[in-house]
């Protein structure tokens, strides 16, 4: 009868559960990237939607400034609605910490995780995806229209107040 060292037994016998530990702590890891993309999606278009309605009352208040009559009360009404309006573009983020570098800190979350190639090259590709689909410049567009649009009427109408600027 041959005895094999105990070590020798104890590592044969744990290996199988290290390794499904292992593939268990991936799957979570993997998880929770997309987790994080998820939520980060609906925050995206949370945003957006915020945004959108913000700019049809910045149209309205850009319209209520015409109205104002007088020598300095059309530039407070201006400096008014121009502070408000760019304030609710900047308050919808957490902390001023922009959707791309939530994207970024992923990324990079991600290529220093204990994660296979193949899962990680799947997450990489699903935050390309979702850089090209919500935080590209076609988002301008395609869902904050209203209020890039009332901006850029502020603004001429902010030019035809007070001369061509320079």
């Amino acid at each position: 009868m041959v005895f094999a060292p105990a070590s020798l037994i104890l590592t044969n016998y744990f290996l199988p559960l290290n390794e499904a530990l292992g593939k268990r702590s991936n799957n979570l890891q993997y998880q929770e990237s997309e987790k994080i993309l998820k939520e980060l999606k609906a925050r995206v278009k949370k945003y957006n939607t915020n945004l959108n309605e913000s700019g049809i009352w910045l149209f309205l208040a850009t319209l209520g400034c015409w109205s104002v009559k007088g020598v300095w009360l059309p530039y407070i009404a201006v400096g008014a609605t121009f502070i408000i309006f760019t304030h609710k573009l900047v308050t919808g983020l957490d902390g001023f910490k922009t959707f791309t570098s939530e994207l970024d800190s992923l990324k990079t979350k991600v290529e220093n995780s204990d994660l296979d190639d193949k899962s990680k090259k799947a997450i990489k590709f699903d935050i390309l995806e979702f850089n090209r689909l919500h935080l590209s410049y076609k988002r301008i567009i395609l869902h904050v229209p209203a209020y890039y649009l009332s901006m850029i009427f502020l603004m001429a109408s902010m030019n035809d107040w007070w001369g061509p600027i320079a």
